[in-house]
């Protein structure tokens, strides 16, 4: 198929931004035709998109399918030839937040599609490059180390506070001040990453132990949430709200989460097996185009 892809955002990197990327490559990889449009494009693109056609131009032709991220770019849109298939990728982002005039719409997780049920997405999780995220025969640290990748400046110092409390070494990936593309790369080189949404699957895919705690808005303040330590007995639950904080939401300050790092009982192994049942994106792409009505792409 002839298969448009967009996304509002192309600069740098992020969660969305990676998606577009394992979409693009998983479908490119099963022959489709991939272009992809973002009114931004920008150094992710440059980075990770180098194979694609990505354009910030609108391509006024038709396609045999468009897989569309934000309202933005499916309003702008409108005028291309195609059927329209809308991702929502959370459930309260203004940008993110689905609008008419897709023909079918999916939800990355059970929450986002319960937050919106006039649409009745279909749920399809996040899916992971196992290819490309692996286990690395890296040696765990004697003092333990800890991957910060996080885009908020409150969160990120107070984990580097709790770091400096268990005595633990870290790292930075921050989306904006220290954007890393190469997150296969990184990952590996620590014992214990702190994040959230898909950076959680791409650690557990490279058997990193994984505390998942962002910075969410709530009751229109914004708040740090924790989630804790990723369990395989939690792990069916964190993925139902997109391990995005919301499941337990838990106020942490640097103590907390100190306290935590120092009960950090090693690693564990079963975290890319989970991964690569539930995440691998060759078979969530296949849960993609099964859900699209098939008179739509007939």
């Amino acid at each position: 198929m002839k298969i448009l892809m967009t996304n509002i955002d192309l600069s740098e990197i992020g969660g969305t931004q990676t998606w577009t990327e394992a979409m693009a490559k998983e479908l490119s990889r099963r022959k489709h035709d991939v272009t992809i449009w973002s009114p931004r494009v920008g150094e992710f693109a440059r980075e990770r998109l180098a194979g694609f056609e990505v354009t910030d131009t609108l391509p006024l032709q038709s396609f045999d399918l468009c897989l569309v991220n934000h309202n933005i770019c499916l309003n702008a849109i409108r005028p291309i030839s195609g059927p329209k298939f809308y991702t929502i990728h959370g459930p309260s982002h203004g940008l993110e937040q689905p609008v008419p005039g897709a023909e079918a719409y999916v939800a990355v997780s059970e929450e986002i599609a319960a937050t919106y049920p006039e649409y009745d997405p279909d749920v399809v999780v996040n899916g992971i490059d196992l290819e490309r995220f692996v286990p690395v025969d890296w040696p765990y640290n004697s003092q333990p180390r800890v991957l910060i990748a996080t885009k908020n400046a409150e969160v990120q110092e107070m984990i580097q506070e709790a770091c400096k409390i268990a005595g633990y070494g870290w790292g930075l990936a921050n989306y904006q001040s220290n954007p890393v593309y190469e997150m296969e790369e990184l990952i590996p080189q620590f014992d214990i990453v702190i994040s959230s949404g898909r950076v959680v699957y791409e650690s557990l895919a490279c058997n990193r132990s994984v505390i998942i705690l962002a910075r969410r808005p709530h009751n229109g303040s914004w708040e740090v949430n924790a989630d804790g330590w990723v369990t395989q007995e939690n792990i069916d639950d964190l993925t139902r709200n997109n391990c995005s904080g919301r499941t337990f939401a838990e106020q942490w300050g640097s103590a907390e989460l100190a306290e935590h790092l120092e009960a950090w009982i090693g690693p564990e192994s079963w975290g890319r097996e989970h991964v690569t049942e539930h995440h691998n994106i060759r078979s969530q792409v296949v849960k993609y185009l099964a859900v699209i009505p098939q008179e739509v792409v007939a």
